[in-house]
């Protein structure tokens, strides 16, 4: 059985870590077109985000991408709404800082 619990706490301390911008996102999905590292079924980064805003604790920590961005900053390029995420997308300060 999948944990779904929500923390609702959980974008407030990735803020704190360095990450922000995070509620900005609509989900377009111009990041995870402009990510090298997304593909197919792994919209990266965009899962991660939806994942913080919905505050999906167990499954951020469950899910490798967080940890495998290497910090091109492509995904900020062609934000709609001017996101930049935070150490370029935030995930560093996931990395960096696991919650």
């Amino acid at each position: 059985m999948e944990n779904n619990a929500v923390d609702r706490n959980l974008l407030d301390e990735v803020k704190k870590l360095g990450a922000k911008d995070m509620e900005l996102c609509m989900q377009c999905g111009n990041c995870a077109a402009a990510c090298p590292l997304s593909s197919g079924t792994n919209t990266f980064p965009r899962r991660i985000y939806r994942y913080l805003q919905l505050g999906l604790k167990d499954k951020l920590l469950e899910s490798p991408e967080p940890w495998l961005c290497y910090y091109c900053g492509d995904c900020n390029t062609d934000c709609p709404r001017g996101g930049t995420g935070g150490n370029h997308d935030g995930h560093p300060a996931l990395a960096d800082h696991p919650v």
